[in-house]
């Protein structure tokens, strides 16, 4: 994967600092027809990961597209097939340690570090709200670990 258009580093090689307007646990945003929070879930007895909660179309604003207690279009699952790895499969990114990055106000990451990640892998969920009225996912993955049998 390159990367090369990522020219700030932060402890990640998805992180632009030139780019980064606010580091958190959630980011607020608004573009298109949508408005929502990119949060991550930080109940620890049901682990959800990082997504939107809540996120609403301009027709209906009072109404979440996705459950209240749910999180929406999330990275939900790392799966091998290994049996040694049967464990961390379960609900492995969403226990992960993860940063939300804000990079304006239509368009949010979620980010897991690899030194964080079970599987030790690098992602970026991006998340960008475009018209007239959709939502662009982009993800990228780079692999630091080799755990993945044929």
């Amino acid at each position: 994967m390159n990367n090369s258009h990522h020219r700030g580093r932060l402890k990640s090689q998805f992180i632009s600092t030139d780019l980064m307007l606010s580091l958190g646990s959630i980011a607020q945003l608004s573009g298109a027809c949508f408005s929502g929070t990119l949060a991550e879930n930080l109940s620890s007895q049901n682990p959800l990961g990082a997504g939107f909660r809540p996120l609403v179309h301009e027709r209906f604003p009072d109404q979440n597209i996705y459950r209240d207690d749910a999180i929406g279009l999330n990275f939900e699952h790392i799966f091998n097939g290994a049996a040694a790895d049967r464990d961390i499969s379960h609900a492995t990114p969403r226990i992960d340690p993860r940063l939300i990055v804000s990079h304006s106000r239509s368009e949010a990451s979620v980010i897991h570090r690899a030194e964080d990640s079970s599987w030790r892998i690098d992602s970026e969920m991006r998340y960008k709200l475009v018209k007239p009225c959709a939502i662009d996912l982009t993800f990228s993955a780079s692999l630091r670990e080799q755990r993945y049998p044929l």
